[in-house]
């Protein structure tokens, strides 16, 4: 869902330090080994708690972060997303540039309690907030087994968009370099522990992709 309610414009320096003071790290993105990154994650402790604080405000207006015992989801893990252009022409770059279709949370440690046997509203959250224009995101709304039906969600700036961490999606190319915000919202531990560091990718990515370290 992209909540109906955008967040306040960043002040200056906040965007500034988010665009410029971070440090950055490359992350999947299914080129080839060999060829150089275009997808990019970082976080600096300047900006990340003013984000997380207007995350969890935002999420907790719109009924998210309760769970269904009463108990609260956590915004964390917040971080930078910065791609490089890979083409000049946007909707060309978008598919060009796309990352392999994955899920942000995997399989919980074994003995854990799994996503599938949690209620609905005890389910970890995504979130992606738009502080450039022309923020994307390709959604697979059948999961994997439907790459065609694949669709891209456009966000204006302000606008977060949020969804549950067994969602299919992609991140998309850029014909531009371009950043945006992208954080968690975890339940309690006894629902759901996260496995950080991993994400949750589709089969039928090359050989080794499964379940890889981002």
């Amino acid at each position: 869902v992209v909540l109906p309610q955008r967040l306040p414009p960043l002040d200056e320096a906040t965007l500034h330090a988010i665009v410029h003071g971070t440090k950055f790290e490359p992350i999947f993105n299914g080129h080839a080994p060999g060829e150089e990154p275009l997808r990019f994650m970082g976080t600096n402790g300047g900006w990340q708690p003013t984000l997380e604080w207007a995350f969890t405000a935002a999420l907790g207006s719109a009924g998210l972060l309760a769970c269904s015992d009463g108990s609260t989801k956590v915004v964390n893990d917040c971080y930078a997303l910065r791609s490089l252009a890979c083409a000049d022409d946007e909707h060309v770059a978008e598919a060009l540039g796309r990352q392999p279709a994955h899920s942000d949370s995997p399989a919980a440690a074994e003995g854990k309690p799994q996503l599938a046997e949690l209620h609905d509203a005890d389910v970890p959250l995504s979130v992606l907030l738009a502080i450039m224009p022309g923020t994307k995101l390709w959604v697979f709304p059948s999961g994997c087994d439907s790459p065609d039906e694949a669709f891209v969600v456009h966000l204006d700036v302000g606008q977060l968009m949020v969804w549950r961490g067994d969602l299919v999606h992609a991140g998309a190319g850029y014909a531009h370099e371009h950043v945006r915000v992208h954080s968690y919202a975890d339940p309690p531990a006894c629902y759901y522990e996260r496995p950080t560091g991993k994400t949750n990718l589709c089969p039928r990515q090359p050989e080794g992709w499964e379940e890889q370290v981002i």
